[in-house]
């Protein structure tokens, strides 16, 4: 078994009220994994930052040992 180090994807989430500040979310989404050709891990993460207009996915690649 392998341990990964945290990693905090850039989803956010409104607060109850308007005024409530935004605070992290999971997006609703699975974390997409592959092993690539060049002996990494790539996961594709969702971006859901609407305060810095951010959309869309990030790559994060991880050299398995």
């Amino acid at each position: 078994m392998l341990v990964s180090r945290p990693f905090e994807i850039d989803a956010w989430g409104a607060g109850a009220q308007p005024q409530d500040p935004p605070r992290r979310d999971t997006a609703g989404e699975y974390l997409a994994m592959a092993f690539l050709s060049d002996g990494t891990l790539g996961i594709v993460s969702p971006i859901q930052n609407s305060k810095a207009n951010r959309f869309g996915f990030s790559l994060w690649k991880v050299r398995l040992p």
